[in-house]
């Protein structure tokens, strides 16, 4: 919102990317009120800036289920459940509902066919819907932009394997120098494609995620040769951040901070992609969770359990030996019951 010292007027200016675009359309003003529309989140210093966020879940599910039941009563089970895994974000909500809607499916359904194909249902919607207002397509249009910064790209897809929230910017230090690293940073926090908190920290859309993960040979950004590298990428990161044993002295983010990206990035890839990354970065979080005491870490170990297990079927040493160390982390704490 930019206030001018005159009498009132308002004027409407959508999809601004650059502050500066603004300002001829100021000069010709005698004075009021404009309002600007942009999805750029930095660099409006001199004005106020109204930041719009996602829905919080009840909003998201009002919105869902308002579309879904728009001619009449249907069930609306799982329809919370399809706006947490959408990120509570509305278009994508909309979209979603719409879809079911006009084809009779419910969210349960929907729900699979999102988990299955991915790349498809994000890029679908109701015919009374614009194709070019889909998910799929608007998200793609950003990185269009960064085509200039190839590591951007790289760095969306890495984040793609961790967990949405929490994620330390010290998990990074080994993909790029800080000189280098900050400008991306940069880069991707102006268009909302990440959140850079002040604390270190940095956040992304799990929605964003799911596209970044999926593979799209159509989709120059997110080609399978590029996710797999980023998977691959996302693994040595881990690997190399954790300290080898709870005990080792190392700078940076600890075990704790760690573990909910390790077990997402075991749960999101089958385990013909597992590298000795993947093992090595397991067996880390592994020991660590044997020296914590019974109950509180059999919940994650077990599903590092679970991962291992469906792992590593005859192949190479590094990648087998895991399995024994996280079941003894869950012995150590009395098992899984």
């Amino acid at each position: 919102m930019i206030d001018l010292p005159r009498p009132f007027t308002l004027g409407i200016r959508r999809r601004l990317s650059t502050p500066g675009h603004i300002r001829p359309l100021l000069d010709r003003l005698p004075g009021g009120r404009v309002l600007v529309t942009t999805r750029r989140a930095t660099g409006w210093h001199d004005v106020t800036a109204i930041r719009l966020d996602v829905f919080n879940p009840n909003e998201a599910l009002d919105l869902g289920t308002r579309i879904l039941t728009h001619h009449g009563s249907r069930t609306t089970d799982s329809a919370d459940t399809v706006c947490a895994e959408l990120g509570h974000l509305a278009l994508a909500v909309k979209q979603a509902a719409a879809y079911c809607a006009e084809t009779g499916t419910n969210p349960h359904d929907y729900l699979d066919m999102l988990v299955q194909w991915p790349a498809t249902m994000f890029a679908t919607s109701a015919t009374s819907t614009d194709p070019k207002r889909t998910i799929a397509r608007i998200w793609r249009l950003t990185p269009n932009h960064l085509t200039d910064t190839p590591l951007a790209g790289s760095l969306l897809r890495i984040l793609a394997w961790y967990a949405p929230d929490n994620i330390p910017r010290d998990l990074l230090h080994n993909l790029a120098e800080p000189p280098q690293l900050a400008p991306v940073i940069g880069r991707l926090t102006p268009y909302s494609m990440i959140t850079a908190n002040h604390d270190g920290i940095l956040t992304i859309y799990r929605l964003r995620q799911a596209l970044a993960r999926t593979p799209d040979s159509d989709d120059p950004h997110h080609t399978p040769e590029a996710v797999s590298h980023a998977r691959d990428q996302a693994a040595a990161l881990l690997a190399e951040t954790l300290p080898p044993t709870p005990a080792t002295p190392r700078p940076g983010p600890g075990c704790r901070a760690l573990l909910p990206h390790t077990d997402t990035l075991t749960r999101h890839h089958t385990p013909d992609h597992d590298t000795t990354h993947t093992a090595r970065a397991l067996d880390r979080a592994a020991a660590y969770w044997a020296g914590l005491p019974r109950p509180r870490h059999d919940a994650a170990a077990a599903g590092h359990l679970r991962a291992r297990r469906r792992q590593r079927r005859g192949r190479a040493p590094d990648t087998t030996r895991g399995g024994a160390i996280v079941a003894a982390a869950l012995s150590a704490g009395g098992g899984l019951g």
